[in-house]
């Protein structure tokens, strides 16, 4: 998975006359993972560790998992695939455990537990991920710095934000860095953990 990216990431540098070494160090980045990522030595650099390159560099998440959404799309019977439920976004303010009752599932390789749903993604984060995409999302995840999480809002509105830890402190930053508020547990869905292009949808009925 993956397998393009430190390719990418190595013409953009190329492009903007950087160095690794001073690149990761303006994103944050711990130079020895940013120089494996290049090297491909890490193939599956999380989304927070590609949101600041993107950023950087200006350019959508997408052209980063670009990579991973031909692979994953191709069929090999060798592969295990799992199951987890497809919601909307209003369910998932009430979603607990996966239970048989659910309607829609989306295959992923990956193996979850049970506190993992689906996502696709509506109009709005359109420079994160293309709309009508997915994201995968743990309820049982402890967000890590630079972690893309979803958050009840005004009105119990899910929002995707951005989680970050500043002098000790943690807060959660809107997509556009115009507001940030004082991370409380409560106020935290889950953290995103996979995202798809495209995936297999199960009709469980």
């Amino acid at each position: 998975m993956f397998r393009e990216i430190g390719n990418k990431i190595n013409i953009l540098m190329a492009s903007e006359g950087i160095s690794g070494m001073k690149l990761a160090k303006k994103l944050g980045i711990p130079a020895s993972t940013f120089k494996k990522i290049r090297s491909k030595e890490i193939t599956n650099p999380t989304i927070a560790t590609l949101l600041p390159i993107a950023r950087y560099f200006s350019v959508p998440l997408e052209y980063f998992l670009e990579a991973e959404n031909s692979l994953d799309n191709t069929t090999d019977a060798s592969k295990q695939k799992h199951h987890i439920p497809l919601l909307s976004w209003v369910e998932a303010k009430e979603f607990s455990v996966i239970s048989p009752n659910h309607v829609f599932y989306v295959s992923t390789e990956r193996n979850y537990g049970m506190h993992v749903f689906a996502l696709r993604i509506e109009e709005g984060y359109e420079l994160l991920f293309p709309s009508g995409s997915y994201i995968v999302v743990d309820s049982d995840v402890t967000p890590q710095h630079g972690d893309l999480v979803i958050s009840k809002g005004d009105h119990l509105n899910l929002i995707i934000k951005q989680f970050v830890n500043r002098d000790g402190k943690n807060y959660l930053v809107s997509l556009d860095n115009k507001e940030m508020t004082l991370f409380t547990p409560g106020c935290l869905l889950g953290v995103v953990i996979e995202y798809q292009r495209k995936l297999i949808l199960y009709n469980s009925k």
